[in-house]
């Protein structure tokens, strides 16, 4: 008869996916927020950068990234450099992609302006004139 139950004594051919379902998603919340709280400790150079309302949020790998820290040192591509180590890095940037070549810098909201300043004059000394300004996203 259409649309009946069956009565049969055979075995039953159907899944219930509603726990499969539960499972699944609680799986998904505890990996978004145990990545999230992951995300947050991974910040290799503690400074504290400025905000800003406009940001592009776009990332792009950078291959040359320099920071001011606080008290007017360099950190170049994460480890602790002089100022004759970021230049010669930089040239080495600039021998390698010519007038392509990229820096992202930073610097800490407490560092004097004068080393940030400093810091762009030695970039567009060996050639690097295009720049992403690196902040924080204002909330």
């Amino acid at each position: 008869m259409a649309g009946g139950t069956k009565t049969g004594k055979g075995p039953i051919a159907a899944i219930n996916v509603t726990p499969l379902v539960d499972v699944v998603l609680v799986l998904l919340i505890i990996f978004m927020v145990t990545t999230e709280m992951l995300h947050e400790d991974e910040k290799a150079i503690p400074i504290d950068l400025p905000t800003a309302t406009a940001s592009d949020t776009k990332t792009k790998a950078s291959p040359f990234t320099v920071v001011v820290t606080k008290d007017g040192k360099y950190i170049k591509d994460g480890a602790p450099a002089d100022e004759a180590a970021v230049i010669a890095a930089a040239q080495l940037l600039v021998d390698s992609k010519g007038d392509a070549a990229e820096a992202v810098v930073a610097a800490d909201k407490a560092s004097e302006h004068k080393h940030f300043v400093r810091l762009l004059d030695i970039l567009r000394q060996v050639g690097i004139s295009r720049f992403a300004i690196q902040t924080d996203v204002q909330e």
